[in-house]
């Protein structure tokens, strides 16, 4: 595909209607059919877009839940257990946070297991052999 030229060619006439006004077949073809993508991309790139949202999803629930937190030894568990029962959804808040740190560390886990042994890291920036 050359660069700012689109290959999509409508077939039909109601295709090239619905192209003139509103090239959305053109824009999901450019996009997802013909764009170029390296050879080596695969499913396990997929780990980082999973962490990103565990990630906000944790510092969310995280915020919210320590709002509602009393940090002395004496009210911890009283605060805890009021969130669960007295705040509106604070035990969805409570169980997605909790529950998310332990998919966050298993994403992670396996991200790591998967594209560091196949040179997903190696950026150039320093080679161990130009040392």
């Amino acid at each position: 595909m050359k660069e700012g030229r689109s290959t999509y060619k409508p077939r039909t006439g109601i295709e090239r209607w619905f192209d003139a006004r509103l090239p959305l077949p053109r824009l999901v073809h450019d996009s997802f059919i013909v764009y170029p993508v390296p050879g080596n991309l695969n499913y396990a790139y997929t780990f980082g877009g999973i962490l990103t949202v565990m990630l906000a999803a944790q510092i969310l629930t995280g915020v919210v839940l320590a709002m509602h937190y009393a940090a002395d030894t004496t009210l911890a568990f009283n605060s805890v257990e009021k969130v669960v029962r007295d705040v509106n959804s604070g035990w969805l808040l409570r169980s997605l946070h909790s529950n998310g740190a332990s998919f966050h560390w298993d994403f992670e886990l396996s991200s790591a297991t998967v594209l560091v042994p196949n040179g997903a890291t190696d950026l150039g920036v320093c080679n161990s052999a130009d040392d």
